[in-house]
């Protein structure tokens, strides 16, 4: 037997909660005392005592364990079945904080720029905010990032070139220009066709990547120091302005209008599976493809992480009001089918051991040297010819650039 502080140690509940327990015929009082006039607890009056603290855990008060007492086999299996589905929710809440913070800590992130970055023109409720950021950060870890992304990389002209368009843009500040200034504007303008030859023209990705490096606040710090807070402010204000009123840009409009037209299909009972659906499916995945950020294989993974977030509850609660067949069901499905696709067309035009034999000794020949490995991991979905072709264009592209710069150097 136990006295009451032996009892309020062990099970985590204090006088007063054992005493209100009892008092409302939910727990015995012990009939039991010591020598002393002290409660003694006997094994079935703790055991009692043990079931009342798991019902505190589980969240619920006095008159809702007395309602779930009531209840019968049937009604009581109902409501675990109800609390399991709630802490489970809890757990998916806590897990996606825990992301969250991660990711705000590794990479030394700021919040609120970074949800800016995720929700441009939302305002979903903080609930789906949290779920969503947590969904993302999570399929991120999980995927196989090095070799979905490539390091983008500039010449040393245009990155000049893009700081002396940042102080170009401090120096009309100084002069009282705003954010909407023309010449401003113009400044901002440059440096996104600067980027978009790895970015794509899209506005909504120049948008996204601009968020990603303002969230680094260590990066956001280096660059206060140099220019100070205020001009570091004013120059991310005027790429904010930028993205908004070019928000209607013709490449971000050719990904929209895929997706309008997928819904409408959706709407329609049109199946995931026809050729119509497919085309837009291929829509997207050729805007993911002029993103030079993406390897090839990476545009694809990106692919695979759209469909498991479109099949997700938080996409559901947040487009399709939770129903579990609706918009982003369909999207998911279209999407599986299209990279399963995708797959099949692959093993049926990819390159034998022998033409990445011939595609290795023909690029040899303009000193453009290639491992069996390499050629695996950049060209093992295409063809020959489709490899050559792309090497071609490549060596084309490097060729122009130091053409360019020597023809500048010369002058």
């Amino acid at each position: 037997m136990k006295s009451l502080n032996e009892v309020e140690k062990m099970v985590g509940l204090n006088r007063r909660a054992i005493q209100e327990y009892e008092s409302a015929g939910l727990a015995r009082k012990p009939s039991t005392k010591t020598n002393k006039g002290y409660l003694l607890y006997d094994t079935p009056e703790i055991e009692r005592l043990w079931q009342l603290k798991f019902y505190k855990e589980c969240g619920y008060n006095i008159p809702e364990i007395k309602k779930l007492q009531e209840k019968g086999k049937l009604e009581e299996k109902e409501e675990w079945e109800r609390l399991i589905r709630e802490l489970k929710e809890k757990r998916n809440q806590l897990d996606n904080l825990i992301l969250i913070a991660e990711e705000i800590l590794e990479r030394s992130l700021d919040f609120n720029t970074l949800r800016n970055s995720m929700f441009p023109a939302e305002e979903p409720q903080w609930d789906h905010v949290f779920e969503w950021m947590g969904l993302v950060f999570k399929l991120f870890k999980t995927a196989d990032t090095d070799r979905m992304f490539q390091k983008i990389t500039f010449t040393d002209e245009e990155s000049d070139r893009m700081l002396s368009l940042v102080e170009t843009m401090l120096d009309f500040k100084s002069k009282g220009a705003g954010i909407e200034d023309g010449n401003v504007q113009n400044a901002v303008s440059a440096i996104h066709k600067i980027l978009s030859r790895e970015l794509s023209g899209s506005v909504a990705v120049f948008r996204t990547f601009i968020g990603i490096l303002t969230a680094d606040t260590e990066l956001k710090d280096l660059f206060g120091e140099d220019y100070g807070k205020e001009e570091t402010d004013f120059t991310l204000n005027a790429f904010q302005f930028y993205c908004e009123q070019h928000r209607e840009n013709l490449c971000d409009q050719n990904l929209n209008q895929a997706y309008a037209h997928l819904e409408t299909l959706a709407r329609s009972n049109c199946s995931y599976r026809s050729e119509e659906v497919q085309s837009e499916i291929g829509r997207i995945h050729e805007f993911l493809s002029d993103i030079k950020l993406f390897t090839k294989k990476g545009s694809k993974e990106v692919m695979k992480l759209m469909s498991e977030l479109y099949d997700s509850q938080s996409f559901k609660e947040i487009m399709d009001r939770g129903a579990q067949r609706g918009f982003g069901w369909f999207l998911s499905k279209a999407i599986d089918v299209y990279l399963h696709n995708l797959e099949r067309k692959k093993e049926e035009t990819c390159m034998t051991s022998e033409e990445i034999k011939i595609f290795i000794e023909t690029q040899e020949k303009v000193g453009d040297v290639w491992t069996q490995e390499q050629v695996m991991d950049v060209y093992g979905e295409e063809s020959l010819q489709e490899a050559l072709q792309d090497r071609q264009r490549s060596i084309s592209v490097f060729s122009d650039i130091i053409e360019d710069v020597l023809n500048r150097s010369e002058k």
